[in-house]
């Protein structure tokens, strides 16, 4: 490594080399990551193709193929054999994530910028007082650097959000999985852009009424082509769920009936797993001559959908880290007024947090509740839900009409009078007046 660079990105992954191969068209830029190839992930993605059309990031569309053409649901408790077909414009592609990672790094280096592996992140010092030397000291495994910003892309366990104190109280989606081969192709049952995205097992927790964040896992899975799924698991809890632990319950689900049926005689591809943060009601961090990119700034939806977010972002992320060059302006307040991203709108991020919520929160009832209600009104407001793409028009049609089909004591088994409270803060200057008085209808004073 070099002693000195404009830009250090810490992270290699999807955020970070993103956001790198865009900035070293202008910057010195330097990427240090502690994984040894920089393929090397143990995610999978899927993302909607609006989103690279937002982005103006068609580059990666040769990295993408087929996509999810139906959802499905099937629970334990009421909700079988669902299914959806996709509705949402352009629809969703699968992506192959460790070519499109291995693209996004070769534009770094044809642009002169370094790229350093098996190299962590220990320490950074900002230094204010000199302006004949760079004013951040990084200190890393392979020694130290000096540049004049940060971009933090280090993720779900970032240790310069750490430092700063800047953890906020998420919710995590915790994901374990497998990437299956089928020797003899998918079976009949299975077809190709199938989603299952939500089917739960009665004997994965002793209480029926349990939820997500009580310890009830989510069975999913995708599949890619005639002979290629990947079967998955997820929580979304308050806390990261560990690896083996997930592991020791996908072991399980995997030998129910009807997952087994459909999984004899496959082979592991690969080993999938990661912990997403979601229900943040800021996607947009910074701090002196450091700025967060990615799930180090929650760049995500209610589903996790994190990948899809940095597609979106990368580009407009990348021109405000230039600028902030071109203008010198590398403190805090600078930079949290340079780095405002089109991740989501205020109301959007909002109702975010509300859906993470119920999407945790909820039990095994109001979860089929919001399955019939989605089937009711429409799938596409369950599609632009998860892609945080639904309009003021939108929340104030969905907010009325759910308060119609649900019964407010279930609402009131999610909410408090505090979650309440904040809503209506937020909502503020968000949705019409009539939503924010079916929240005040919700919960009265006294009660």
């Amino acid at each position: 490594m070099e002693k000195f660079y404009d830009v250090v990105v810490i992270g290699a992954g999807p955020a970070g080399l993103a956001v790198a191969s865009e900035i070293s068209k202008k910057l010195k830029v330097l990427i240090i990551d502690g994984k040894k190839e920089i393929k090397e992930t143990p995610r999978s993605w899927f993302i909607p193709k609006f989103m690279c059309d937002d982005g103006n990031a068609d580059e990666i569309i040769p990295y993408t193929y087929n996509g999810v053409r139906r959802f499905l649901a099937d629970t334990f408790s009421g909700v079988t054999n669902k299914a959806w077909e996709s509705t949402l414009d352009g629809g969703y592609l699968f992506v192959k994530e460790h070519e499109v990672l291995k693209f996004w790094a070769e534009k770094v280096l044809k642009n002169g910028s370094s790229v350093e592996l098996d190299c962590s992140y220990l320490d950074h010092t900002v230094i204010t007082y000199r302006e004949d030397v760079p004013p951040v000291e990084i200190h890393t495994t392979k020694g130290n650097v000096s540049c004049k910003m940060i971009v933090d892309a280090s993720g779900h366990d970032s240790m310069i959000l750490k430092k700063y104190h800047l953890d906020q109280p998420y919710y995590w989606w915790s994901v374990y999985g497998m990437i299956k081969n089928h020797k003899n192709g998918i079976p009949e049952n299975m077809k190709v852009g199938d989603y299952m995205m939500w089917q739960t097992f009665q004997n994965t927790n002793p209480d029926e009424e349990e939820s997500l964040n009580g310890g009830r896992p989510v069975f999913e899975y995708e599949v890619f082509d005639e002979k290629t799924s990947f079967p998955l698991l997820l929580f979304l809890r308050k806390e990261k769920i560990s690896k083996e632990i997930m592991k020791n319950y996908f072991t399980e689900i995997m030998n129910e009936s009807k997952v087994l049926a459909n999984y004899k005689d496959t082979e592991i591809i690969e080993e999938k797993w990661g912990w997403y943060p979601s229900g943040g009601l800021s996607q947009n961090i910074a701090e002196d001559h450091v700025v967060f990119a990615g799930d180090s700034a929650c760049w995500t939806t209610p589903c996790g959908w994190g990948f899809a977010f940095i597609v979106k972002n990368y580009k407009n992320f990348s021109k405000a880290v230039i600028t902030a060059f071109e203008n010198k302006k590398f403190k805090k307040d600078d930079l949290d007024e340079l780095f405002k991203l089109k991740t989501a709108y205020k109301f959007q991020i909002l109702f975010n947090k509300i859906a993470t919520r119920t999407l945790s929160l909820g039990n095994t009832k109001i979860i089929d509740k919001l399955l019939e209600f989605f089937d009711k009104l429409g799938f596409i407001y369950c599609e632009k839900t998860f892609t945080l793409s639904l309009t003021k028009k939108d929340i104030e049609h969905l907010i009325i009409n759910l308060f119609k089909e649900i019964d407010m004591e279930l609402i009131k088994e999610i909410f408090d009078r505090d979650d309440i409270e904040w809503m209506l803060e937020e909502i503020k200057d968000g949705v019409e007046d009539k939503v924010s008085e079916l929240f005040k209808g919700l919960f009265k004073k006294g009660e």
